[in-house]
């Protein structure tokens, strides 16, 4: 009978223990489980911060570009103003009686600078980088990576317009300087041809009035649609920088 009991008692113990055991292990699974999770926690942290300083990074470098853009349309709009204040003065000083001085040196300042042609070349690195390097979804915000888009957009066709307008242009300038005595009065050329014979070149260029003056507003018009098209990319740079600058904040 004792043996009897005694069996029962070590069948209790050994329950007992198992069913001790069994929260153990229970426990240990739980322990293992949280740490688990946590470390997945911790680890998609780590990269969020990572993500988010790329980001970050991505969007300093835009703005960065982006105010060299509206630095370089404020000096071209100057430039570009103050070219067609030159065409406007040789056209006028071609039309009317002006002394042979102030001909000749508005005839300069328009071979100088006047039928010189500029362009606007915006700062592309940082969006060249994001797009070849398949990072642009690095914004995770399709308003915002839909904005840069199309402001590069913007000046991929304003690029397309200016190649367009400079090959109707530059055929114009092949002609006046065939015809007419045009390299006599450009600065980077009249050192060429004998001072003594300014007066012929003079009597030349008047002799074809009509050309030069449609050779001036050829510039003229090519200058007016470069202006047009420049302030459209400083609003858009503008706007564009504001949106990234609020996007900088969230940080």
């Amino acid at each position: 009978m004792i043996k009897f009991f005694r069996h029962i008692r070590k069948s209790q113990l050994m329950e007992n223990k198992t069913g001790k055991y069994v929260k153990y292990a229970i426990g240990e699974i739980v322990l293992v489980v949280i740490g688990i999770l946590i470390a997945l926690q911790v680890n998609n942290l780590n990269e969020q911060r990572k993500f988010n300083s790329l980001k970050n990074v991505y969007i300093e470098r835009l703005i960065e570009d982006l105010k060299q853009d509206t630095l370089q349309a404020n000096r071209l709009l100057d430039t570009l103003a103050n070219k067609q204040i030159i065409i406007k003065t040789v056209v006028k000083n071609t039309d009317t009686k002006t002394s042979q001085e102030l001909l000749i040196a508005s005839l300069e300042d328009y071979f100088k600078s006047g039928w010189n042609m500029n362009e606007f070349t915006a700062n592309m690195n940082t969006y060249t980088d994001l797009s070849q390097m398949g990072n642009m979804n690095v914004f995770r915000n399709t308003e915002l990576t839909e904005s840069i888009q199309q402001y590069y957009v913007l000046i991929e066709n304003n690029e397309k317009g200016h190649i367009l307008n400079k090959d109707w242009v530059t055929p114009i300038d092949v002609i006046l300087a065939q015809k007419t005595s045009a390299f006599e009065f450009d600065p980077m050329t009249k050192e060429l041809f004998q001072k003594s014979k300014q007066s012929e070149a003079l009597t030349n260029i008047l002799s074809n009035k009509e050309l030069f003056t449609r050779n001036a507003a050829g510039h003229f018009w090519f200058n007016k649609s470069l202006i047009g098209a420049i302030k459209t990319i400083k609003i858009n740079a503008d706007k564009l920088i504001k949106t990234l600058q609020l996007e900088l904040e969230k940080r």
